[in-house]
């Protein structure tokens, strides 16, 4: 006499899966799956930010002493290499030189107000602002317009008869 089972049920010795066991373990995989995939983004950064270097705090290059006459303001334009994350970039910065005898001020060229592009005009003894008519004195003062700050003043020193500019919050 044979015996026959009953649809849907297995014996210990029978290895193919049933399709429950099938559809629980393909659900599984896939929510493990989308676990890992969301889960190392977040996982990474955590990690990113314990041993990521502080590139911001730097001393750059801006050239020699003879490249600033004295008396005069000068333009220069340096690269700024900054890391952010994973991202590695390098950024073409401007800034501005007033050298008068040993006394070096270097000036951020970023408007105080929202920080467009100022330029020096040497006619006028003045940086302007060509967005909204900020206008700052030769020491980086306020002197007209919307500008809530004087500019920015880099730290700076000369080694080896190189100017050299801190980059911190460039």
């Amino acid at each position: 006499m044979s015996t026959t089972k009953p649809q849907g049920t297995e014996e210990q010795g029978d290895v193919s899966p049933s399709r429950r066991r099938f559809m629980t373990w393909a659900a599984n995989a896939m929510g493990g799956l989308i676990a890992l995939v969301v889960g190392i983004p977040i996982v990474g950064s955590i990690f990113t930010a314990i041993f990521k270097k502080n590139n911001g705090n730097s001393w750059v290059t801006l050239g020699t002493l003879d490249q600033f006459p004295d008396g005069q303001i000068t333009p220069i334009s340096f690269q700024l290499a900054s890391k952010d994350g994973w991202m590695k970039t390098q950024s073409q910065q401007l800034v501005y030189v007033s050298r008068k005898g040993s006394n070096i001020i270097v000036f951020s060229s970023i408007c105080t107000h929202l920080g467009c592009r100022v330029s020096w005009k040497a006619s006028l003894n003045e940086f302007k602002c060509p967005c909204h008519g900020g206008t700052y004195n030769d020491q980086g003062q306020v002197i007209a317009g919307p500008p809530p700050k004087p500019l920015h003043r880099y730290p700076n020193k000369v080694s080896g008869g190189k100017l050299m500019i801190h980059t911190s919050d460039a």
